[in-house]
């Protein structure tokens, strides 16, 4: 009986102290993951306010980024440091240039211009007793995707409500805002490629339309997904209807061509601009050659 019960209390004592190693170890990844997701945060805030010159003029300041007990008190408990072994600090390092090239993402055939970052971190609970310390590493794509990489593209909601001809998109369709999709019977809409929206997709009438319509057939060939993140232009205040205008408006003169705003004016990308003025016709390469 005393062999056996030695046996058990061994085992107890065995199994108690794994089930703590197993806890201690996913703690300390999930610290982990949060220092590396704290750097993601401040990756993409720079990114959307100052583009990738942006990104690349902090990246030193983002090895001090760590959860801190500000933030959250049980971060007293832990401990933070890079691979090489800094206290306080997180590991993040760009792995590839500005450049044009396929999009690391869901949604296959995408192409833009991207940079990919990479950021590691090391944390370990101080105040259990096994010492264990996780590490987590993930990457990151910053990207800037054309236009043309849409085949409608729309800033607020975008409403496709087709009457009295069926309608085909060949190619992707992205709203910042919800789709509201009713085709009138026996109306078709197909969407050959991939659909996505910010907020929903709803298969019925905006609350702003007023018409009533027995819902027709709507088909979708490749991904359709709500609730996605918003693809919106660095222009270093909200992208609002009024400020995305201003974009296909011609800039004031007291505006630097390498403003945030500036940069992405269509006016300053173009190669030539033609002026008419009445009879008076000026053609002039543009404010960037």
């Amino acid at each position: 009986l005393f062999l056996l019960l030695s046996g058990v209390l061994a085992w107890t004592t065995t199994n108690s102290n794994l089930t703590q190693r197993f806890n201690e170890y996913y703690n300390a990844v999930a610290a982990a993951e949060a220092a590396t997701e704290k750097v993601f945060a401040r990756i993409a805030r720079d990114f959307q306010n100052s583009g990738v010159t942006g990104v690349d003029g902090s990246l030193s300041s983002y090895g001090s980024l760590v959860p801190t007990p500000g933030e959250v008190s049980d971060w007293a408990d832990y401990e933070f440091d890079d691979p090489s072994g800094v206290l306080n600090a997180t590991y993040a390092a760009k792995l590839t240039a500005w450049q044009y090239t396929e999009l690391n993402w869901k949604y296959s055939g995408f192409k833009g211009y991207a940079s990919t970052y990479r950021v590691i971190s090391n944390a370990r609970n101080t105040a259990w007793g096994h010492n264990i310390t996780s590490a987590v590493r993930q990457e990151i794509q910053i990207a800037s995707i054309p236009l043309f990489e849409f085949g409608v593209f729309y800033a607020l909601d975008l409403e496709i409500c087709p009457n009295p001809h069926d309608m085909t998109f060949n190619g992707r369709v992205h709203s910042n805002g919800s789709i509201y999709c009713e085709p009138s019977s026996p109306r078709i809409v197909a969407f050959l490629d991939h659909v996505t929206a910010a907020q929903k997709i709803l298969h019925n009438n905006s609350p702003n339309d007023p018409n009533v319509r027995t819902l027709g057939t709507i088909t979708y060939q490749a991904e359709h997904d709500w609730n996605v993140s918003s693809l919106n232009l660095p222009l270093g205040t909200d992208n609002n209807p009024t400020n995305l205008h201003a974009l296909i408006e011609i800039p004031p003169g007291s505006e630097p061509i390498n403003s945030l705003v500036g940069l992405q004016r269509y006016f300053n990308k173009a190669d030539l601009v033609i002026l008419v003025s009445n009879t008076t016709v000026t053609a002039k390469s543009c404010a960037s050659n």
